[in-house]
């Protein structure tokens, strides 16, 4: 069974990924929340909104390693296996 490790320590303060951390242009549509939407996160992991959604919903079956390992990078976490 893969694990996901915790990411590196990161500096005092919570820290939310942005989409320009992740290579995808800054968003201008006003959005008050901080963070990744699925919508980015997906683009960026290479698999739909969808399939995404399913996932992080505990909905998929068979995650492949390639898409675990796309969805980790994304968020910065290591994969163990």
């Amino acid at each position: 069974m893969r694990r996901l490790a915790s990411p590196a320590p990161a500096p005092p303060g919570p820290r939310l990924l942005t989409p320009p951390d992740v290579g995808l242009p800054r968003r201008s549509d006003g959005r008050r929340v901080a963070g990744l939407r699925r919508e980015a996160l997906a683009l960026a992991a290479g698999v739909s909104v969808d399939y995404y959604t399913r996932l992080e919903q505990g909905r998929v079956g068979n995650v492949s390693d390639q898409v675990l390992e796309a969805v980790s990078g994304v968020l910065r976490l290591t994969v163990m296996m």
